[in-house]
């Protein structure tokens, strides 16, 4: 309280369960130390742990008694010797051991049947005939087996060849004369994820002919750590389990790339960038390149520039909940530090454009523009400008932002409101055909997430996270993806969260003379309401009729984009129209429909590939197809559409009974040819 209270403040109000006031933690191990914990220190003042009545001074006997027993004193003196790490063993020791784990008791089953069946079949095997046969093949296979790559055996046997070099790299970097320094924790203090890091990068530029010097951070000088954090080479914070408790751990491992002259650094090798070491190999040689060219003591790094709006809440929210009170409606946070932390570690020069002062930066290869918000008009007309220039743009946004809520009056059922975003790109886009619709989007190709929902017990409102799994959260999937265009041939499944379609109109883009692709879509079973205001009706969450066919998610515009500008119409309201001619430069702008998507707590949800898919655009837009292609290089899994409830049935039955049937059936076979042959010797 921040004033005096009476008695009647400390009448009943919401009852709550039992609270902890005092708290023993107790390791596992008995050697290790304990806490003791108590929620006010006050039982201890003078002139209160002599208070009558009150046990204070015998409580504090107790303790002294119990934990300052001899027995702990000198447990708590004694050195304790943890255990010795064991020395990492070589790639052939480790694949030897793994090997002899993995297969012994199949192949001590394989040598008991070979054994039987030598035993009591008794082969008529022709001198020399069997012989040279199977030693060639033993021969082959034991070659195939182990074909030796870098330090140890290898064999990659992936559909794409994603553990081989990719031919394109070595393309990429003829003419080039590389030499790197790798300045990486020792393995054996490496948490588990990054413990072959070293061995992967060794391996990749010995394949490609580039020398590799490894430093140590214990053998950095002061001035040495100076210069490098200057470059943005710093140890980074890992996660890791330790003693069963989640423990955080920074590590160095970071790469510094010289030719010409020139140095870049790639900044974070952590377990994410490990999978796009060829593409970050390849944008490094690039950006050398860049900067040799232009005479710049560095690589010059391709600029990406960010616009990115703080979350702010509906005029009718803050109206209700802050104004009428007297109060300021708070300001949010920026949600879109993750994306922007990524583009940095994958070597792009980030720059921040302020939406209320917009300011474009010189020479911005990408404009990455985060859900645009009313008012856009200064930031309409650089995008325009910077098209219509020839330059690349990608624009994700949404209309609605669905909150869950729960309300006392109504038993907490849940209820569905779309918060309106205010998206204000569309008065551009509708100047050569391209809207997105402003809608609820629904399909049957969905997925869960837990979302907050807003619980309205008291006057107080409470957010708890709580699992949604309805049509509004969109999951596309492979099977809804361009295969021709390198941003989604290899991309894994995507979450469009409250997703929106657009709308493209082949006649007025043809006469403007731009070229739509879409590169997602939904499924054919999708569905839309025109929410015109209050909560989502239920009905809307089982369709009636569906859309003609899937609905375009994501869109690639390419060609000459007009530049425009504000003037003032008969009624005095400000309109975009076209001004100059056609530009003679095509300009590329990619549509994503969702912003909400690559938002912080969402860029990295297991079994999506969010960040994925930016890095792609980006790499698409600054680069162009062949380091695209780079970077797409990952393992990916893919999903499955829609499928009914009749489907899921006939494929469990067939995955199921499958075995059990065909060992039936060979049984049966068996037994009826067994019958035969015992009929054939009577007869």
């Amino acid at each position: 309280p921040t004033g005096p209270f009476t008695d009647a403040d400390l009448t009943g109000g919401l009852p709550v369960p039992k609270q902890n006031l005092l708290v023993l933690l107790k390791p596992d191990d008995p050697w290790q130390g304990q806490l003791f914990v108590l929620a006010s220190a006050s039982p201890f003042q003078d002139g209160i742990i002599n208070q009558p009545g009150y046990a204070h001074r015998v409580f504090l006997q107790n303790l002294i008694r119990t934990y300052g027993q001899p027995e702990r004193i000198l447990r708590g003196r004694v050195e304790k010797g943890g255990a010795q790490r064991l020395v990492p063993p070589g790639a052939l020791a480790r694949f030897f051991w793994r090997f002899f784990a993995v297969f012994l008791v199949p192949l001590a089953f394989v040598g008991l049947g070979v054994r039987h069946y030598l035993r009591y079949s008794r082969p008529n095997w022709p001198a020399g005939r069997w012989g040279r046969p199977l030693g060639l093949a033993c021969l082959v296979l034991l070659i195939g087996a182990f074909v030796w790559r870098g330090r140890g055996p290898y064999l990659d046997l992936t559909a794409d060849q994603l553990n081989t070099p990719s031919p394109l790299l070595g393309r990429l970097l003829q003419g080039t004369s590389l030499s790197a320094e790798l300045i990486a924790t020792h393995r054996a203090s490496m948490p588990r994820q990054l413990k072959n890091a070293e061995d992967r990068i060794r391996t990749l530029f010995a394949d490609c002919n580039i020398p590799l010097r490894v430093i140590r951070p214990d053998a950095l000088t002061p001035d040495r750590r100076q210069t490098l954090a200057a470059e943005g080479l710093t140890p980074f914070p890992v996660e890791r389990v330790l003693h069963d408790t989640l423990a955080t751990q920074y590590v160095w491992s970071g790469l510094r790339l010289l030719g010409n002259g020139h140095t870049i650094a790639v900044p974070r090798l952590d377990q994410r960038a490990l999978r796009h070491l060829e593409f970050l190999l390849a944008a490094a040689a690039h950006n050398l390149q860049q900067g040799f060219d232009l005479s710049s003591a560095e690589g010059r790094k391709m600029r990406v520039a960010v616009i990115s709006d703080l979350p702010r809440l509906s005029p009718a929210e803050a109206l209700e909940d802050y104004q009428k009170k007297g109060l300021i409606a708070p300001g949010g946070t920026d949600v879109y530090s993750d994306l922007k932390a990524l583009l940095a570690d994958y070597l792009y020069d980030v720059h921040y454009i302020n939406p209320r002062t917009p300011s474009m930066p010189s020479d911005v290869d990408v404009l990455l523009w985060m859900q645009p918000r009313r008012d856009s008009g200064p930031i309409l007309l650089l995008l325009s400008q910077h098209l219509a220039q020839g330059g690349k743009a990608i624009v994700a946004m949404q209309h609605f932002n669905i909150q869950q809520r729960q309300y006392r009056g109504s038993g907490f059922q849940t209820v569905y409101w779309p918060q309106p975003q205010f998206q204000d790109l569309d008065r551009y886009l509708k100047l050569f055909g391209v809207e997105q619709l402003r809608e609820v989007l629904f399909d049957r190709t969905q997925s869960h997430l837990d979302l907050e929902t807003q619980v309205n017990r008291t006057a107080v409102r409470e957010y708890d996270p709580q699992k949604v799994a309805l049509p509004f959260l969109i999951r596309a999937v492979g099977q809804h993806y361009d295969r021709t265009s390198p941003i989604t041939r290899h991309l894994g499944d995507q979450l469009f969260i409250w997703g929106n379609r657009f709308a493209l109109n082949p006649a007025e883009l043809s006469s403007a003379g731009i070229t739509a692709q879409t590169l997602i879509s939904t499924s054919p079973q999708a569905w839309a309401y025109p929410w015109q205001g209050g909560w989502l009706p239920p009905e809307v969450f089982a369709p009636q009729t569906y859309l003609p066919g899937p609905q375009p998610l994501a869109a690639l515009l390419t060609g000459p984009f007009p530049e425009v500008a504000f003037t003032e119409s008969e009624d005095g309201r400000a309109t975009l129209q076209r001004v100059g001619e056609r530009p003679r430069q095509a300009g590329a702008l990619l549509l994503i429909g969702s912003s909400e998507m690559f938002k912080n707590e969402h860029l990295l949800t297991p079994g999506f590939q969010h960040d994925q898919f930016l890095l792609n655009a980006v790499a698409y837009n600054a680069y162009g197809e062949e380091l695209a292609a780079l970077q797409a290089r990952r393992p990916t899994s893919r999903g499955f559409p829609f499928q009914s409830a009749e489907s899921k049935r006939l494929w469990r039955v067939i995955v199921v009974g499958a075995g059990p049937l065909l060992f039936l059936g060979y049984a049966l076979y068996r037994r009826t040819r067994c019958a035969e042959l015992v009929e054939a010797r009577r007869t």
